[in-house]
């Protein structure tokens, strides 16, 4: 949770911190609100915990012993339709706000995710950001967005703070996605699969044996390199092989 928060509350002071160069102030701005969610995964031998804020997801891909493939999520999407998120931000705030924390299915009618880096307009308080934004800058020029919820009583209403899960590798757990949350709009947690498995079938790769233990990262890292040598290209410049 420290690696999350941590720099969540970095990117926070550091906007509020003196600074008299331009860029560096400007930049610092910029970052502070702007938003990002993330997934970061830790594989420890057969021991995988991930922790995940926002919408972002990880997946993981599971062959059964008749070959018939399925999906096992890791993680739960920390958004208006999350019944535990909900929960969670009602227990936070007075029960005077139940009604207007979610509107149209966003927190406080402004963002999709409940849980996200930076996005300080909905953590600062109302004098705090007054004190910053005063200072100076050209929010227009920056492309600050700057605007209050009419039910904005006394924050935070947005974390960093991530829900972490573990999973216990099995034989059958053959790969895992870390998927974005523009990608996770798009594609359901079995059409990720579905891809994958393709991909794999096309380049051979599911002859390998990932059964080998203990599993571990040195593993995880030869199969690209296998990948690599066997001459095969990736179709786009940025794709990533996981």
């Amino acid at each position: 949770m420290y690696s999350f928060q941590r720099p969540d509350s970095d990117i926070s002071l550091e906007i509020q911190a003196p600074r008299k160069d331009e860029v560096t102030k400007n930049l610092s701005l910029q970052v502070a609100f702007s938003g990002a969610t993330a997934c970061m995964a830790h594989v420890n031998g057969i021991h995988l915990h991930v922790a995940n804020a926002g919408d972002c997801r990880a997946i993981l891909g599971v062959q059964e012993d008749n070959g018939v493939w399925s999906c096992l999520p890791l993680t739960r999407d920390h958004n208006a339709w999350n019944e535990a998120e909900l929960s969670r931000l009602k227990r936070e705030h007075p029960e005077s706000e139940d009604r207007t924390l979610i509107i149209d299915d966003r927190l406080l009618g402004v963002l999709i995710p409940c849980r996200a880096f930076g996005d300080v307009q909905l953590k600062w308080s109302k004098e705090l950001q007054r004190s910053v934004l005063e200072r100076g800058f050209d929010t227009e020029a920056l492309n600050i967005y700057q605007f209050t919820p009419p039910h904005y009583y006394p924050p935070p209403y947005l974390t960093a703070k991530p829900e972490v899960t573990y999973h216990k590798l099995g034989p059958q757990d053959k790969f895992l996605v870390l998927v974005s949350d523009g990608l996770g709009d798009m594609l359901g947690n079995v059409d990720v699969v579905r891809l994958v498995v393709g991909h794999l079938s096309k380049v051979g790769c599911h002859k390998l044996d990932l059964d080998q233990r203990p599993a571990n990262l040195g593993l995880m890292q030869s199969l690209p390199l296998q990948r690599k040598a066997s001459g095969l290209r990736a179709a786009a410049q940025n794709a990533a092989t996981i």
